[in-house]
């Protein structure tokens, strides 16, 4: 009677997650609280989008733009940006989240050849290292670094 009881109340709960994943998720599930991350592990040497078409790295003490055209920027423009934005205001975590079109991936390199990424894949939404948040700071923060480097 037992293992009846048991199997039933397991029948249940797999019904219950069925009806409510089809109606648009589980109760809690979703966007988990919010916090920061620090991504800037050590030194960020250059930063790079190939769909955005841009790319900056630093050679000695200047940080000079490849893409979308060569130029050196403001000497202390970047160590500005990457000062505000190394630790990154996050709105929220998704505990899951299906991709959809659109994607695009700005690639960090630090000073020891490592990369982090940056995948976004919808407004103010990123995956960075397997997990998906939601930030309007680093929206942000990308927005005005890819519009300052298209600048002639």
């Amino acid at each position: 009677m037992f293992k009846i009881s048991v199997m039933i109340a397991a029948l249940a709960g797999v019904i219950y997650a069925i009806v409510h994943l089809k109606t648009g998720g589980l109760p809690g599930a979703g966007l988990m609280q919010a916090g920061e991350l620090s991504w800037c592990k050590t030194r960020v040497k250059s930063v790079s989008n190939k769909l955005e078409n841009i790319a900056v790295h630093q050679e000695g003490m200047e940080w000079k733009a490849t893409a979308p055209a060569a130029r050196q920027l403001e000497p202390t423009y970047m160590e500005k940006w990457l000062g505000q934005n190394c630790k990154v205001k996050v709105d929220g975590y998704l505990d899951s989240y299906v991709l959809p079109g659109g994607q695009t991936e700005t690639v960090m390199t630090f000073i020891d050849d490592q990369t982090t990424t940056f995948l976004r894949t919808e407004e103010n939404t990123f995956i960075h290292q397997g997990t998906t948040f939601k930030s309007r700071q680093l929206e942000l923060a990308l927005r005005e670094l890819f519009q300052t480097l298209r600048q002639p």
